[in-house]
């Protein structure tokens, strides 16, 4: 990958509900980067009176602008969720981060350098568990270095050697699916129109966003021993619609179309 579009100016967006704790940590973690992003936005799903003040207590010394998009609690609308905070973003690159991934210090560096027009990015994440989750919360931890993870799921992606991710081909497949650590220049996110928001509940809708990524014409690009980020434990999400979703995703299999209808467009400013 290389940079020679430039430097971009990220625009970070938070997805979160009801989980303070978790977001808290998370926010903490933008605070010991080595390179801040242009501004946050924590794209919040309707989360109660908690995640309000924990996002007001951050404002009042937060290093770079930090803003609650809020949107009323209807059920489970990431896809809503995402397109009403990024419609908010005025970076070019927008580096979108569920609100329960931890960022490794280098985490904003290694997706500026990454960036490269006709692509997006795909990031890592180690999966945590429950024990070493409420230690982090118990000790306050925002930053979590490769030795703490020898127990943990998957701790090889806990690595940090950017000079090997760079030499790490990446093969263009459509799984997994992990809109939860993408990056992506605005211009190709409000190109595609969004998120789909038929999209309702849980599930697959990032599997039509990189379908439609794919059909618009980008290229898909890993970011291996790079981008790192720490998964907090919680327990599985409601999946009561995850079917419905999945039916919805499969249809846009072997379309050829890449721009949603019920998308982004709502909430950009004519």
């Amino acid at each position: 990958m290389n940079t020679a579009s430039g430097s971009p100016t990220i625009s970070l967006i938070i997805s979160t509900y009801n989980r303070p704790q978790a977001l808290y940590h998370v926010l903490q973690s933008v605070r010991i980067q080595k390179e801040m992003p242009h501004e946050v936005i924590v794209a919040d799903d309707g989360s109660g009176e908690e995640t309000r003040q924990v996002t007001e207590q951050c404002q009042k010394d937060f290093p770079v602008p930090l803003i609650h998009a809020w949107q009323e609690d209807l059920g489970f609308r990431q896809a809503a969720n995402k397109n009403h905070a990024a419609s908010k973003a005025s970076g070019s690159y927008l580096l979108f981060l569920d609100g329960d991934l931890v960022m490794h210090p280098d985490y904003i560096k290694d997706n500026r350098m990454t960036a490269s027009k006709g692509y997006f990015v795909v990031n890592t994440r180690v999966m945590l568990d429950e024990t070493f989750t409420e230690e982090i919360f118990k000790k306050k931890q925002f930053s979590i270095s490769a030795s703490q993870l020898s127990n943990q799921k998957n701790s090889k992606n806990g690595l940090h050697i950017p000079w090997l991710g760079s030499l790490i081909p990446t093969r263009q497949k459509l799984k997994p699916c992990r809109g939860g650590l993408m990056g992506i220049w605005r211009e190709d996110f409000v190109a595609v129109n969004g998120m789909n928001e038929d999209f309702v509940g849980w599930g697959h809708e990032d599997t039509d966003l990189f379908i439609r990524l794919f059909n618009y014409g980008l290229k898909r690009h890993n970011n291996k021993f790079r981008a790192l980020t720490y998964h907090l434990y919680h327990p599985i999400e409601n999946t009561d619609n995850a079917h419905n979703n999945k039916a919805l995703a499969e249809k846009m299999k072997g379309n050829s179309s890449y721009f949603c209808p019920n998308g982004l467009d709502k909430y950009l400013t004519k």
